[in-house]
């Protein structure tokens, strides 16, 4: 026999075991069972390593092992059976293990196996009895040669509903050989269908329903079209063939046009003759009463209505009868629980091994199953474009017949096209994609289905008050929109978040639904009214910012995607109106993009509405301009900024008092960090006089308190600190608690250049406190910054360092280069103090790369300038701390949280 390696190739083959009747001896002997456990896991797990295999998971008293051939799985089932037939069980009496082999490609991942060769074995064993030994037809070919003999069992229909195995019995000498009927589909009463694909996933849905089946007359799957709720529906029901002596019976309703055609179907698969003058559906109900069975009615939504008047008799007429019913929609009846089916997970992050979805698209492949992590990426991909949608994966996966993975992932733009090739045979609704969404939409009022098109410019989630003022502007009473959202929810076309707080379309609804909008004419007056919605939610939650701040942040937040798409929306238009609109969004949102540290993200909006400037008028321009101004001195690039800031003086003078007076302000900013106080002070004065003169209270704060800041730098303390507490106070009254944070620390920087330490530390601490308190917390590198200063100036490195580390892991959230690089260079500093060299190069190489971006000064020359101010004279630079500095200049700034987790810091 082959062991099992690493590097295995090729089909595999799968031993898996249970005990019978495990269940039953836990309750009468559970001390005993326990010991008798101990000795059954050491029995097969000797077996299977001698045999070369390797056991892979245990479920209980369940084992699966993997192999490399047949002739393996087979010794060890042999070799286990004997010896549990030999074993000492105590007071528990002989355990009876059953076991099937079966032979398959697998996805590895993680030390565990998947695909539909698992499932099929796991059903294989379902159909076994204790001390019994089943192999597949694929295992018993693959045999090289048998030791004992086997036993053709037949075709059997196993409980996944699949094609039919070939099943045989391996005839051990010295133990029993002959046993009951295998336990298959074929052994009980049912008009199941036949499938010939494999059931993937959605074990948690089945146990969920066999739950509420034993307590509960109805159970009602609802979801979208295409997400499945058949096959789930028919393979539950398999799976509980044994539980109903009366059988299990399928209704299919979707060629059905009314209630009458329920009734008849029904009698017909129960073969109930009604005798003439009885009420039909009464004398079926009768005919139940005594009777233990379960009901499938699938495809209830066309015939809601009467569907659930049926089955609402039904179980209240019979009790013995369980139902299930598939549907877009629930029944709303008595009794009825309802299980909401979602779509495929597409993210593996809660999942031990492939989502459901990746295992769902490489069942159905018509190629060979990929063996690349690429194209296993490609797949996760696609499954994600589609919404892991069961269908839409279907229909993508059989596409591999003629068209390559990455061709395949590249044309699901044009997903309703891309799979249109439907499935012969299937039903009319479940052909395509389009079939199964136009099925839907098809039984909506008038006013769903506007109200479905008109949500599909919604590029992300929404609110229920946001849709219902979007809707209002095209024409929805509060009464019309409610009840339309709400019934879009139930028919699950439009999806709820949790606790039904936020709402969202899959992207397959999207696009559907965004095709009719163009084709209705309807598109453009749609997304104008889209736009200025949200330009007027951006205006007036800016405002906002600086008084009811964490609710405005949560309304930005919240809407952020929309936003940026509606943004989107307007650049593609191109022409100036829209541009107009578009300049007003961009400058409400930028103060938002400033406090959530998105800088580079109103750097890209910035520089793409710049590049249709002539489309916009003067004064909406000096305001991009004035405010691009302050994103570059945020970002740090301060001669840029100087340029944009004249240019948005210029055309604001003379027209605009309030933008000329931030242009004037913004300019000064970046000659303060370029060294220029002077030429910054004479900015101010200028910008002070507009900001008076317009009555702007936040505009004055601000460039007295940059007044004040120039003071400081240029060691005038006592001008400026009733500068700070004039522009502190204005800053308080206009509810703005973040710049009044710097105000903070700079008083606190001027009792620190007085010598007053201890007053300084307090200062920096009270604003730490202040910005943690006002939602702020990003910017405590404010305080953290001079406390570190403080304690070098102490002598207290070790204490400076866990401050300078506070400020450094502060700024990174932010990603502002400018406040990035300094805080790494002045960290690196004191690390250099404490003895930890290379750690301090790896910063100093991160900042270097930044300084770089920033075009201030050039890697090498910032080392050695930084070597020469922070390393010993005594001690040259080693190789180590030059290796150390190079490898810094690869990091992103969101791996040096990584880099000083790993150095312990």
């Amino acid at each position: 026999m082959d062991t099992l390696s690493a590097d295995h190739t090729g089909p595999l083959a799968f031993l898996f075991t249970d005990i019978e009747g495990s269940t039953r001896k836990w309750e009468q002997h559970p001390q005993a069972m326990k010991i008798a456990l101990e000795l059954h896991d050491e029995i097969l797990a000797q077996e299977i390593r001698c045999a070369g295999g390797k056991v892979f998971k245990t479920v209980g008293d369940a084992f699966c092992a993997v192999f490399g051939t047949p002739e393996g799985a087979v010794t060890a089932a042999e070799s286990i059976q004997l010896r549990i037939s030999k074993a000492n069980w105590g007071e528990t009496g002989e355990l009876k293990v059953r076991c099937a082999v079966h032979c398959g490609p697998a996805i590895e991942r993680d030390n565990d196996y998947f695909g539909p060769t698992l499932n099929r074995v796991a059903r294989i064993l379902s159909t076994g009895h204790g001390g019994q030994i089943l192999l597949s037809q694929a295992a018993a070919q693959g045999l090289e040669c048998v030791r004992s003999s086997l036993s053709d069992l037949g075709e059997h229909r196993l409980k996944d509903l699949e094609r039919p195995e070939r099943i045989s019995q391996l005839n051990v000498c010295g133990l029993e050989q002959k046993f009951q009927p295998l336990k298959s589909l074929s052994e009980f009463r049912h008009n199941l269908p036949q499938y010939h694909t494999s059931f993937i996933g959605r074990q948690s849905e089945i146990t969920r329903i066999r739950e509420l089946l034993e307590g509960n007359g109805i159970v009602t799957l609802k979801g979208f079209g295409g997400c499945g709720k058949t096959r789930l529906a028919l393979q539950t029901a398999a799976d509980l063939l044994d539980c109903f002596s009366d059988g299990v019976w399928l209704l299919s309703l979707n060629t059905l046009s009314t209630g009458q055609e329920i009734t008849d179907q029904l009698a017909a698969v129960l073969d109930v003759s009604v005798p003439r003058g009885q009420q039909p559906l009464d004398f079926i109900v009768r005919f139940l009463r005594q009777r233990k069975l379960l009901l499938i009615f699938d495809n209830c939504e066309h015939l809601i209505d009467d569907a659930a008047g049926i089955i609402a008799s039904v179980a209240a007429g019979a009790p013995g009868v369980r139902l299930i019913a598939t549907s877009r929609e629930s029944l709303r009846i008595d009794g009825e629980s309802v299980i909401e089916i979602p779509p495929f997970a597409t993210s593996d992050q809660a999942c031990v091994g492939p989502p459901e979805s990746v295992l769902l698209f490489l069942s159905r492949m018509r190629q060979p199953q990929p063996a690349t992590d690429q194209d296993l990426k490609l797949i996760a991909g696609i499954c994600r474009r589609l919404d892991g949608i069961p269908l839409a994966i279907e229909l993508a996966a059989g596409l591999t017949f003629s068209l390559p993975l990455p061709v395949i992932a590249e044309r699901l733009d044009q997903r309703f096209s891309l799979l249109a090739a439907g499935k012969r045979g299937a039903p009319l609704q479940h052909k395509t994609l389009r079939a199964a969404i136009d099925w839907s939409y098809d039984r909506l009022a008038a006013d769903e289905q506007r109200l479905l098109r008109l949500v599909s410019v919604l590029k992300w989630e929404w609110t229920i008050e946001s849709c219902e003022k979007i809707a209002a502007v095209s024409g929805f009473d509060r009464a019309s929109f409610l009840q339309g959202h709400s019934s879009l929810v139930e028919k699950s076309l439009i999806m709820p978040r949790e606790e039904y707080s936020r709402f969202y379309l899959l992207e397959t609804v999207r696009e559907y639904a965004g095709e009719l909008l163009r084709e209705s004419g309807e598109q453009a007056h749609a997304f104008d009214m889209t736009a200025h919605f949200y330009l007027d939610l951006a205006e007036k939650t800016s405002s906002s910012l600086f008084g009811d701040h964490f609710r405005a942040m949560e309304i930005f937040t919240g809407e952020h995607m929309n936003l940026s798409a509606v943004c989107d929306g307007l650049e593609a238009e191109g022409d100036a109106e829209h541009t107009a609109i578009l300049a007003r969004i961009i400058c409400a949102m930028y103060e938002y993009w400033q406090a959530a540290s998105l800088d580079g993200e109103a750097d890209a909006r910035f520089k793409r509405i710049l590049t249709k400037k002539k489309l916009l008028a003067k004064e909406k321009l000096a305001w991009v301009l004035a405010n691009r101004a302050r994103n570059l001195n945020s970002l740090g690039f301060y001669e840029q900024a100087e340029n944009a800031a004249l240019e948005a003086y210029n055309l604001a003078s003379g027209c605009n008092d309030q933008a000329a007076a931030w242009a004037k302000l913004t300019h000064g900013v970046s000659l303060v960090y370029r060294g220029r106080h002077a030429d910054a002070l004479e900015q101010y004065v200028v910008s002070r006089e507009l900001f008076e003169k317009t009555d702007d209270r936040l505009g004055l704060a601000s460039v007295i308190g940059n007044i004040g800041g120039v003071y400081i730098e240029t060691g005038r303390l006592n001008e400026a600190e009733p500068m700070l507490v004039q522009a502190g106070e204005l800053y308080r009254q206009a509810g703005d608690f973040r710049r009044l944070a710097y105000v903070m620390a700079n008083i606190g920087q001027i009792f620190m250049l007085r010598d007053e330490l201890e007053k300084a530390s307090l200062q920096f601490r009270d604003t730490i406190a202040h910005l943690e308190k006002h939602g702020w917390s990003c910017f405590v590198d404010l305080g953290y910054t001079q406390l570190a200063v403080i304690a070098t100036h102490k002598g207290d490195h070790q204490s400076a360092l866990s401050y300078s580390l506070s400020a450094l892991k502060a700024v990174l959230r932010t990603q502002t280069l400018g406040v990035c690089a300094r805080c790494l260079t002045e960290t690196a500093e004191i690390m250099f103090r404490v003895h930890r060299e290379s750690d301090a190069a790896v910063l100093l190489g991160a900042a270097a790369t930044v300084e770089e971006l920033l075009n201030t000064t050039a890697p090498q020359v910032f080392f050695e300038r930084c070597l020469e101010r922070f390393a010993p004279e005594d001690k040259p630079c080693s190789v180590e701390v030059r290796s150390a500095f190079e490898s810094g200049r690869e990091l992103r700034l969101s791996d040096i949280l990584h880099f000083l987790e790993s150095v312990g810091l």
